[in-house]
């Protein structure tokens, strides 16, 4: 972003006679909140003086404070981008980077990257592959687990401070819109409130069991970046610890809002099923479509105050606040059919490409049984004994309740030969007033074992299904009775099936 007038400081910086390393060119990157001082491998952030209220910048020493949070908070995530906190010395006339003398100013020295290897740059490109978003889903989960946890006590992220800072988006879009939009911001608004009543206490019980925690608090595409191939995140918001003390569910749903702004819902979802296999936190269910149609307003306020300060950019920033504010509307609306679907079928059968696909086209939650079999801690061994077996199934019985009282669809990716276990199930889903479907899945004997065995070659995966527990399950398998079979769906997984038929079949 350029904007016609930029501080003296920000001009004089750019000479190459004041950096201690090659300087190829200069460039100037600006946001509401900082400038951006590109050299060609090395960047210098500088902080406006500013007081937006949510942030505060407005002296010296504070800005000294949130450069140096931003340096340890990013070297979490991203060591290798964030390389310390320099000072500049001299007068804006004359600076100097570095040095003794009085300091005027202080910035977040970086690692410059390639500006195109940003995810945002990557979306809109179409070079974003399906490994990139798995890569994100681990660095993230990963990422949450290890960070510090906020005691109950802490004050952060209670009901009242979550639907505080949900309300507080309102004030900021409201001058921005006007006729159609203000209606459907209003609509937003009184969901938003309803919604923050609705959940308190499942907002408090997220902070108690410890999934508050301190988290990057600005997780969109745009703080993204490739670093030799893997995904890291960057430029964690330091200025508010309330905004960065956070559920993780907050976290990650910027990241997926984000995917299904750039219309890229089929990510969104892989990335949520991704990181749900990796924490196995479903119970942030029960607060995801909160935090998504907040994440939505986030990024409409944003865009209102960018509006403000970059007058050249006003037609792009009032597009970003229209279609932000359509994304939360559609976001904030909870699915009219929660269908619970079992799979089907042995080892190899293909359950979890033809589940996996369904997630990424409806977003419906998957639970593995693969999955959640390893998370048990068993060995191997013991994992296939009946006795752990069962347990897991019931697990797998209990998290669905669970994620349909949620309000979200789910499919239990397992192979279901046993006949109880369907029963038990189905005996769910009538409990619960859901439709129930069975999938079918099957392939020829030789393409099972082709596939296991391509399975073992490749890339770690959940499954530890051998050839000798394809045949044991052959041999022990119960069929599908004449009542099931008029539930179930029958898919040959040796070609695609036809996904919009399969979708309204199962009224997903």
């Amino acid at each position: 972003m350029v904007e016609s007038q930029r501080p003296v400081l920000i001009e004089r910086l750019q000479r190459p006679e004041l950096f201690d390393h090659p300087v190829t060119g200069f460039e100037v990157m600006e946001t509401h909140i900082s400038y951006i001082l590109l050299t060609g491998n090395v960047a210098y952030k500088i902080k406006k003086p500013v007081d937006l209220g949510f942030l505060d910048f407005s002296t010296l020493e504070k800005r000294l404070f949130f450069c140096e949070e931003e340096l340890r908070l990013n070297r979490r995530m991203a060591p290798e981008l964030y390389l310390g906190v320099v000072p500049i010395t001299g007068s804006e006339d004359d600076p100097r980077v570095g040095g003794d003398g009085k300091v005027i100013e202080y910035a977040v020295k970086m690692r410059q990257f390639h500006e195109p290897d940003r995810l945002d740059h990557m979306v809109r490109a179409g070079h974003i592959k399906s490994e990139h978003i798995d890569d994100l889903a681990q660095h993230v989960a990963e990422f949450h687990q290890q960070a510090k946890v906020a005691a109950p006590e802490s004050g952060y992220s209670t009901a009242e401070r979550v639907r505080e800072r949900a309300m507080d988006n309102f004030p900021h879009i409201n001058p921005c819109v006007n006729g159609q939009e203000q209606k459907q911001l209003q609509n937003l608004h009184d969901w938003t409130q309803d919604s923050a009543k609705r959940l308190a206490a499942a907002f408090t019980g997220r902070l108690v069991q410890g999934s508050v925690r301190e988290c990057h608090g600005d997780m969109h595409l745009a703080n993204m970046v490739l670093v030799n191939g893997e995904v890291r995140l960057f430029d964690c918001l330091e200025f508010n610890p309330q905004l960065r003390w956070i559920d993780v569910a907050s976290d990650v749903a910027f990241a997926m809002m984000d995917l299904d702004y750039h219309d890229r819902k089929d990510f969104s979802q892989r990335l949520w099923l991704r990181y749900l296999e990796h924490t196995g936190d479903y119970e942030a269910l029960s607060v995801l479509r909160y935090y998504l149609v907040y994440r939505a307003l986030v990024r409409a306020k944003v865009a209102c105050i960018q509006r403000q300060q970059f007058h050249a950019l006003r037609r792009r920033q009032d597009r970003d606040v229209v279609r932000h504010l359509s994304l939360a509307a559609t976001l904030m609306h909870q699915p009219t059919s929660l269908p619970l679907i079992i799979t089907h079928g042995v080892s190899g059968s293909g359950k979890t490409w033809l589940t996996e696909r369904l997630v990424e086209r409806t977003g419906i939650t998957r639970i593995r049984s693969d999955i959640e079999r390893r998370r048990s801690g068993i060995n191997a061994v013991a994992r296939y004994s009946q006795q752990n077996i069962e347990r897991v199934y019931q697990g797998l019985l209990q998290l669905a309740e669970r994620i349909i009282g949620c309000g979200y669809p789910v499919v239990v990716d397992a192979t279901f030969i046993n006949a109880g276990r369907r029963r038990q199930f189905r005996e769910l889903a009538a409990r619960l007033g859901v439709p129930f479907h069975i999938l079918h899945c099957h392939a020829g004997p030789a393409e099972l074992v082709q596939r296991i065995e391509k399975r073992a070659q490749a890339r770690p995966d959940a499954s530890e299904a051998t050839v000798a527990v394809l045949q044991q399950q052959l041999q022990s398998r119960e069929p599908l009775t004449a009542d099931e079979r008029g539930l179930c769906i029958d898919v040959d997984t040796t070609s695609a099936p036809d996904w919009d038929r399969l979708i309204a079949v199962l009224q997903l």
